[in-house]
């Protein structure tokens, strides 16, 4: 990708932001998809997952049977994991300290979180706390953790 580290189709951006709203006051999570033949990787395709964490209203934990189904729904639609999404109802775009140490973006895989991967799908986060004009952040990981990517919009 020239411009972008993540290219986000308009209707995945509406439904991205439709999953989070309906969701708040809870955090959202979820997978975003693109073609595992389309070389510049638009998502085109969001998979919202149940929020299985005890304490969703601050914080979100994929269900871990969803994910796994999900990882294989993906393969067999032709689908590419292009990152894990998951929503701030009332906090900026930003990782939060518990973001950073997760272990799908640490590489330190843990028992309540499959597929923990040093370099992987990137983190996205919805910011509801403008409530008008969502903001979606993207966080791309690596041996050195989370380095804030480029997301763009485009139509097609």
């Amino acid at each position: 990708m020239k411009n972008a580290d993540y290219l986000l189709s308009a209707s995945a951006f509406g439904q991205l932001v439709a999953r989070c709203r309906q969701a708040a006051p809870q955090e959202a999570c979820g997978l975003a998809a693109a073609s595992a033949d389309d070389p510049c990787g638009i998502v085109t395709c969001i998979l919202p997952l149940r929020n299985c964490h005890p304490d969703p209203l601050r914080h979100y934990r994929l269900d871990p049977a969803e994910w796994i189904e999900a990882h294989y729904r993906l393969v067999r639609s032709g689908l590419r994991l292009i990152a894990v999404y998951h929503s701030h109802p009332r906090g900026p775009a930003a990782p939060s300290e518990e973001d950073r140490r997760a272990a799908l973006w640490t590489g330190s895989p843990r028992a309540e979180e499959p597929f923990g991967l040093a370099e992987g799908p990137g983190m996205w986060i919805v910011s509801l706390e403008n409530a008008a004009e969502p903001e979606i952040a993207a966080y791309a990981s690596g041996p050195e953790g989370l380095r804030r990517s480029v997301l763009a919009q485009i139509s097609v």
